[in-house]
């Protein structure tokens, strides 16, 4: 998993710094559960949990690969033309930062009607 931070002085960037020990939290997609209690305030969900390590990425070439793959996979509007013109403005200031995950967890609520639902559309 990867991470991208542009503000050098920005409190991610110098957490990271500091205690590279980092989790993320992934939440699928939710719905209220008010079919199943109706007056009562319930989501099923799915959930997960990364915990590990932030590396920052120094290779500088390996650095704008993926930074330019997170550009484009959250802007793609900009395409490849406007992402690389942001790269080139901006690289300096762009860290990329490897997560290296040690461990996963994860939880749902009504998880078996949750995942059918998923897998039916």
């Amino acid at each position: 998993m990867f991470h991208e931070a542009a503000d050098p002085k920005g409190r991610k960037w110098e957490n990271m710094r500091q205690n590279p020990k980092v989790s993320v939290t992934f939440v699928g997609k939710e719905e209220t559960a008010s079919d199943e209690l109706p007056g009562e305030f319930s989501v099923n969900y799915a959930s997960a949990i990364l915990t590990g390590k932030a590396i920052s990425v120094t290779d500088e070439a390996k650095k704008k690969k993926l930074a330019t793959a997170i550009a484009m996979r959250h802007v793609p509007q900009a395409g490849a033309e406007g992402t690389e013109k942001y790269y080139q403005t901006g690289n300096k200031g762009i860290q990329v930062w490897k997560i290296k995950i040690e461990k996963v967890t994860g939880k749902a609520r009504n998880k078996q009607d949750y995942f059918n639902k998923i897998k039916a559309g």
